[in-house]
């Protein structure tokens, strides 16, 4: 209930009840643009890992007004693979796997 996967032409990403989080395009070469909506004002990370769990970039780290948003994600220097983004807000953890190629 509320945990829909989302899959499109742009990218592929997780609708969940207070917050839709996506990435296009993906898999993607150096840049990728992260997109995320928040149904509730408050302070949100959103934060790129790679697949050990070390941070390779942080996109978001601060009070948020409610409502759609996005962020670029320059990848240029990394290597390609597998990559997790997290979004939290004051209530909930949200993951997506997203692939450099």
């Amino acid at each position: 209930i509320g945990d829909t996967i989302i899959i499109s032409g742009f990218g592929i990403g997780r609708q969940l009840q207070d917050c839709h989080l996506t990435c296009y395009p993906n898999p993607f070469t150096d840049q990728a643009y992260v997109s995320f909506s928040i149904e509730t004002s408050g302070f949100v990370s959103l934060v790129c890992y790679d697949i050990a769990g070390k941070i390779q970039e942080t996109l978001v780290y601060k009070h948020l007004d409610e409502g759609e948003h996005e962020r670029v994600l320059n990848t240029i220097n990394l290597p390609n693979g597998l990559y997790i983004l997290q979004l939290e807000t004051r209530s909930k953890s949200h993951y997506l796997k997203i692939l450099k190629k």
